[in-house]
């Protein structure tokens, strides 16, 4: 895709030329546009280069036996700079500083609860919240639908901002603004997926209570999704406020379905199970992990207009627990 980066130097460039008759050469040439490179009668894609770091503009031609000729062009940036990393804050009570590995330019931080219900309905019923983000460290505290600080395991993902691909697959790190309650907004990425998405978000500013971010069911494709945000109500009601003001909202967009070496991607369509019934969804995992993975949930609205984020208990390398924890009705969501 345009305007794509990448930590691969011997990323491949693949197209398709066809004719109604016969093509009869393909060539290439990139950045300066200087020199021509033959692709041969075959026309066949770019396989055999090692791309220097930073942008790169690539435009392939095609010719047929009547001399007729078409381009397209593709440009991509290969970096070596910190693209990402991941951990878990133990046991954070109250406002907790954690400090990054790496500095960043752009940092964009997504965090989940990590035990959810395995400790206790307070706890599933909780988010974590975030200030103070800067180039090596973030501040995180967990609240829930009381507005009461409790203490859990925060499992953190934080990336530069772009469209990257890593481990072979398309992900998106990028932010938009949020200001009022209830308010569908579309928020499209910078570059695009080959397929449909999947998205997990944060508020990187500091807001003091938990709040529901809900994606319009279907609306994740490949180039952008359909979302709102609102105060995180709870078990008790279900009035629509917005407590944050004008707050800056991350994201982090992956393929969805993919599977890596390191991470996964995936949707639990229809989740009924809730809180007053007691019940789970059992979410299995593509990869067997060989230790206990981080996860990062948010619902997708299915049915209701309640309030609702997701509720999560006994994490292990092969799955994980789900629900929608939400007001007062037990609807399914996704």
């Amino acid at each position: 895709p345009n305007k794509t980066y990448t930590l691969n130097t011997g990323i491949d460039v693949n197209y398709t030329a066809t004719d109604e008759t016969s093509l009869d050469s393909c060539w290439y040439s990139n950045d300066t546009m200087s020199k021509n490179i033959s692709l041969g009668t075959s026309c066949n894609n770019i396989t055999t280069v090692t791309w220097s770091e930073g942008q790169h503009n690539v435009t392939v031609w095609a010719n047929d036996s009547s001399n007729n000729q078409n381009s397209s062009s593709v440009t991509f940036t290969i970096t070596t700079a910190p693209t990402y990393e991941r951990g878990v804050a133990q046991n954070v009570n109250g406002w907790t500083t954690v400090n990054l590995g790496q500095s960043y330019t752009n940092p964009i931080v997504i965090v989940t609860g990590q035990e959810g219900a395995d400790i206790s309905m307070d706890v599933e019923a909780s988010r974590p919240m975030l200030t103070n983000i800067t180039s090596d460290n973030f501040t995180v505290q967990v609240v829930n639908d009381s507005t009461d600080v409790v203490i859990e395991d925060v499992g953190y993902i934080v990336m530069e901002k772009g469209h990257w691909i890593l481990d072979g697959v398309n992900v998106e790190a990028g932010s938009y603004t949020v200001s009022s309650a209830a308010s569908t907004q579309t928020i499209y990425y910078t570059g695009v997926f080959p397929a449909n998405s999947v998205v997990v978000d944060t508020l990187q500013t500091n807001c003091t209570v938990a709040v529901s971010s809900r994606y319009v069911e279907n609306s994740m494709n490949s180039s952008a999704f359909r979302i709102w945000w609102e105060d995180f109500s709870g078990l008790t009601s279900e009035t629509t406020t917005w407590s944050c003001g004008s707050a800056t909202v991350g994201y982090i967009a992956v393929e969805l379905g993919s599977s890596s070496s390191i991470f996964e991607s995936g949707t639990y369509d229809e989740c009924a199970a809730d809180p007053d019934t007691a019940d789970w969804c059992q979410a299995v995992f593509s990869n067997t992990y060989s230790a206990k993975p981080v996860l990062f949930v948010n619902p997708i609205d299915e049915a209701g207009s309640d309030t609702a984020i997701t509720g999560r208990r006994n994490l292990n390398t092969t799955g994980v627990e789900l629900r929608p924890t939400e007001s007062r009705t037990g609807d399914a969501e996704q």
